[in-house]
C-alpha cells in the first residue's frame, strides 16, 4: 500500500477554500484535492465535486488540470478531502475512500482530510472559541479511520472563516470543478484568489 501522511499542515487559504466548499453546499457529499509544495504541506485547496463523486473519467480530467495549473509553480496534488452530506457522519464511505486510495497511490505521502460535520455546525463557526473542524484519516487495514491530531491548521484560519461565512457570506463564491462543467465560465481554479 502506498504511504500516506502522518501529519499535515494547512494553511489559512486552503482551510477556509475546504470548509466553504462543504458550507456552501450543507446537504451534500463534497470533495477535493489540496495542493502544495512537497507532501504534508497543504497551500491550497481545489474543490472539486458535489454530487456525482465517484466518477472516475472526470476525477481523471479534473486531476490532470490541477497537476497542469499548478505544476509550473512546483505544486502538487498532496491531499484529499471529503464532507458527507449527512450531519453526525464522520466515516469516509466507499466512494470516498476509492477516490482517497486513488489519490495516495499516484501521489505518494497525500494526505485524507474528513471534515467533521459536527464541529462544521457547532464549533467551526463560533465567531468567540472556532474549533478546526478536519480529521485526519488514516488506513487501518482494510478500514479508514479519523484520527486525533495530526492536522496544524493555521492559527488565523478558524476565527477568518467565521467571519468569512457568518459576515461576508463567501460560501457562496466557491466555484468546484462540477460548477465549471455546467457553466465554463465558472474559474474553479481561482478559489483561493476569490475566496480568501
Amino acid at each position: 500500500a502506498a504511504a500516506m501522511a502522518a501529519a499535515v499542515e494547512v494553511s489559512q487559504r486552503a482551510y477556509c477554500t475546504l470548509m466553504l466548499h462543504a458550507l456552501k453546499r450543507p446537504h451534500a457529499a463534497c470533495n477535493g484535492v489540496l495542493v502544495g509544495p512537497k507532501a504534508g504541506v497543504a497551500e491550497e485547496a481545489v474543490p472539486l465535486f458535489h454530487s456525482g463523486l465517484a466518477l472516475a473519467p472526470m476525477l481523471e480530467v479534473a486531476l490532470a488540470q490541477v497537476e497542469a495549473h499548478y505544476a509550473p509553480g512546483g505544486m502538487r496534488v498532496v491531499g484529499y478531502y471529503h464532507a458527507n452530506e449527512r450531519m453526525g457522519d464522520n466515516k469516509l464511505g466507499a466512494a470516498a475512500r476509492a477516490i482517497a486510495e486513488k489519490i495516495v497511490s499516484v501521489c505518494p505521502g497525500a494526505a485524507t482530510l474528513l471534515v467533521d460535520s459536527e464541529a462544521m455546525s457547532k464549533g467551526a463557526l463560533d465567531a468567540a472559541a472556532p474549533e478546526v473542524a478536519v480529521r485526519l484519516c488514516a488506513r487501518e487495514g482494510a478500514s479508514w479511520q479519523a484520527k486525533e491530531g495530526g492536522v496544524s491548521v493555521a492559527a488565523t484560519a478558524p476565527a477568518l472563516l467565521a467571519g468569512y461565512y457568518g459576515d461576508e457570506h463567501k460560501h457562496r463564491l466557491v466555484v468546484d470543478f462540477e460548477d465549471h462543467l455546467e457553466d465554463v465560465s465558472k474559474d474553479w481554479l481561482a478559489n483561493g484568489e476569490a475566496v480568501c
